[in-house]
């Protein structure tokens, strides 16, 4: 039974914080649409010391990049999310261990991936002395899957 309460509580954990963070990407997506539609000077609202030179305008579109890569990048977070709380409504602790699990990590990591590379792509067109592209969360997700993966062969060979 207390298996159950402790799943209940981490599914309902889960859920409520990838609600919290489809609300906030999403808020930030809109307003940054309407920033860019609007055609708002982006330096005069982002806090004092943010250093934003948008150099590379002509090449690279300045404020316009910036924003889409921005809006690009937080909708692709926020379709993860909604798939995350998905797969946690419908897991059941005992596919942990499962192809499905190791699948949805896969998936999450290419996800992860692609929103790094834009990410990366957003922090060029604000700045372009700041190469960076992380690719943290798309690395550990992909890890967690082989580790789903090894085991699940290790305890069929095992059986």
């Amino acid at each position: 039974m207390k298996t159950t309460q402790f799943t209940a509580l981490v599914k309902g954990f889960i859920t409520l914080a990838a609600t919290f963070a489809i609300i906030v990407l999403s808020t930030i997506s809109i307003a940054s649409l309407v920033l860019l539609f609007g055609q708002i000077d982006l330096s005069n609202i982002l806090p004092a010391g943010i250093e934003t030179t948008f150099s590379a305008h002509n090449a690279w579109g300045g404020a316009n990049a910036y924003v889409l890569t921005l809006v690009t990048g937080n909708t692709l977070m926020t379709y993860g999310l909604i798939k995350l709380k998905q797969f946690a409504t419908t897991f059941n602790p005992n596919e942990l261990i499962s192809n499905k699990t190791a699948l949805f990590l896969k998936k999450g990591a290419l996800l992860m991936a692609v929103v790094g590379l834009i990410q990366g792509i957003t922090e060029f067109a604000a700045n372009p002395n700041h190469i960076i592209v992380n690719l943290g969360i798309a690395a550990w997700l992909l890890i967690a899957s082989k580790v789903i993966t090894a085991i699940k062969n290790h305890t069929k060979q095992q059986a």
